[in-house]
């Protein structure tokens, strides 16, 4: 999930990325299902409501106390950045693979984040 950039610098934030073949994939399931994503390389506006949704969802996962929760963490931290200020956007952006061209500028932005390429819109 990205956050628009909060100064002039063109680049998103990211709280928190599950890399490819990481151990937490619960939570793009959960923002997936939320959302009706069909698992193809794309970046869809996510609504402070589709973020409050998918955090109540993903909730009752912390009753696992052997796993970090980080995802949890971060949608918590994006929430209150979009109460805090509601100029900023949230997105989530989905990569199914690498190689598929680049869907967006959060996109971009996450996949310089993930491997240091710099690709092109």
């Amino acid at each position: 999930m990205g956050l628009s950039p909060a100064t002039s610098s063109p680049e998103w934030d990211f709280r928190q990325v599950n890399a490819p073949g990481g151990r937490h994939q619960l939570p793009a399931v959960v923002l997936a299902t939320i959302l009706g994503h069909d698992g193809s390389t794309a970046t869809l506006p996510l609504s402070r409501a589709d973020l409050a949704a998918a955090v109540e969802s993903l909730a009752p996962a912390e009753a696992c106390t052997a796993l970090e929760h980080p995802n949890l963490a971060a949608w918590r931290e994006v929430l209150h950045e979009l109460d805090g200020n509601p100029a900023r956007e949230a997105v989530a952006v989905f990569v199914a693979d690498l190689d598929d061209p680049v869907a967006s500028e959060a996109d971009a932005s996450l996949r310089v984040h993930l491997g240091g390429a710099t690709p092109e819109l």
